[in-house]
């Protein structure tokens, strides 16, 4: 009786140790599932913002090009058709050549990266819109070297700059297309990191109730990795904040100034013209001084200077003065534009 016992007491002891063994197994392999199946999600997630954002970034840095560029050869045919000098138009020639051959390499790698359908079939219209503002600008260049000045500025009036106008309104179209995806992008992304830390948070806690050493790593490992997702998805927000910013800069509805790093204007938005009483055609290529009423100290100038020359924003309170006479104050923000190498290649004023 007891030899029996003893036996039927030895046989539970071994089929619990290897009920024991078994779960033991069970749970190992469960753990191993959730940090392979845990660590693969968050690589994918990670792969695909560091994809994202390199890919809106470029985007939006070949759009602005693109857009800035347009303008600078809209600003080259007004020169070019009003100008009697040969040799001066010849360098307006060379320069317009130079900004089409920046344009062209601009949209090339515009093209290059990836885009939706809406978005391929608008950069398809925008090719046509170039192609037929090409042929109208090489006629306003014809017709200029030809000494037919005043049908090459009609030309220009009325039929190059609204073509040019097209191609503008394309990019910021694609602009915008592009600041709504990104954000598009960063919700998808913040749902799939917010669902992959549920669940990697819940695979922890299976693994502590079990193996605390083994769930130990594992959720150290987990929170490694959520951080280091975390600080890329606040990269991507910050981003595109940053292309709101670039959006509101091209705002019609915002007094917007772009000048070289010598202070020559090269774009200014209607509003600015409505405030200052000058046309384009007599702020375009002239120096922000001619707005300078004077009133204010040299040092205050300096100190703005000093500030966006070394790629710094600069805020504060300028004093102007209108075409008439008027002095007109208005609360600015002058953002350097920095090249590769980190210097200030233009200043964006709002």
């Amino acid at each position: 009786m007891n030899t029996h016992t003893q036996s039927v007491e030895n046989l539970a002891e071994v089929r619990s140790r290897q009920v024991v063994r078994v779960a033991y197994i069970l749970v190992i392999l469960i753990i191993v599932f959730l940090v392979i199946f845990g660590l693969s999600r968050l690589a994918k997630v990670h792969n695909s913002l560091a994809e994202m954002a390199g890919n809106d970034q470029a985007a939006v840095e070949m759009l602005f090009r693109m857009q800035q560029t347009s303008r600078d050869r809209s600003v080259l045919l007004y020169r070019l058709a009003a100008t009697q000098d040969v040799f001066e138009r010849d360098e307006l020639v060379l320069r317009y050549s130079d900004l089409g051959t920046e344009f062209g390499e601009a949209r090339r790698r515009l093209v290059a990266l990836k885009f939706s359908g809406t978005e391929q079939t608008e950069l398809a219209q925008q090719w046509d819109y170039i192609l037929a503002t090409l042929t109208i600008q090489k006629k306003v260049i014809d017709l200029a070297t030809n000494g037919q000045i005043l049908e090459a500025q009609d030309v220009l009036n009325k039929q190059a700059i609204p073509a040019q106008d097209k191609i503008l309104e394309s990019i910021n179209s694609l602009l915008a297309h592009q600041i709504l995806e990104s954000h598009n992008n960063v919700q998808l992304i913040q749902q799939q990191q917010w669902q992959t830390r549920y669940f990697m948070i819940a695979g922890g806690v299976l693994a502590i109730l079990f193996v605390g050493l083994i769930a130990r790593y594992v959720n150290q490992r987990m929170r490694m990795l959520i951080s280091d997702l975390s600080s890329v998805a606040q990269e991507l927000h910050a981003s595109s904040k940053q292309l709101e910013f670039i959006q509101r800069a091209v705002n019609k509805h915002d007094i917007v100034s772009i000048a070289d790093v010598q202070g020559n204007i090269a774009y200014v938005n209607d509003l600015f013209c409505q405030i200052s009483l000058y046309s384009k055609q007599e702020l375009i290529g002239k120096n922000h001084r001619l707005l300078k009423s004077g009133l204010q100290p040299d040092d205050v100038f300096e100190d703005l200077w000093h500030v966006i020359s070394s790629g710094r924003v600069w805020q504060g309170e300028i004093c102007n003065r209108n075409k008439q006479g008027g002095n007109y104050w208005v609360a600015t923000t002058i953002v350097p534009m920095l090249d590769d190498e980190g210097l200030p290649s233009q200043y964006i004023s709002v």
